[in-house]
């Protein structure tokens, strides 16, 4: 699929339908577009209640919308130590 895209931005986002308050987001990376797709891979660790929503968020700054082939979200719950 060509494009317009310049930039393409990926981040974590705690609570993103602003339920208990504003987004609170982390690990906020920007990219540049590549010679063929698009592929990323994101490991981040955070710490978040767990009755909070969790989201991974993608943007782009292209005139049109660009699809998303594939997103997989796979959470490692860890109880913090102390």
């Amino acid at each position: 699929m060509s494009t317009d895209a310049t930039e393409y931005r990926d981040q974590f986002a705690r609570d993103p339908l602003e339920l208990f308050g504003p987004v609170d987001t982390t690990a906020t990376e920007h990219r540049a577009p590549t010679v063929g797709g698009e592929y990323w891979t994101k490991v981040w660790g955070i710490v978040c209640n767990p009755g909070v929503p969790l989201a991974v968020r993608v943007t782009h700054n292209a005139g049109a919308p660009v699809g998303l082939t594939f997103a997989e979200f796979k959470p490692a719950i860890q109880p913090l130590a102390g």
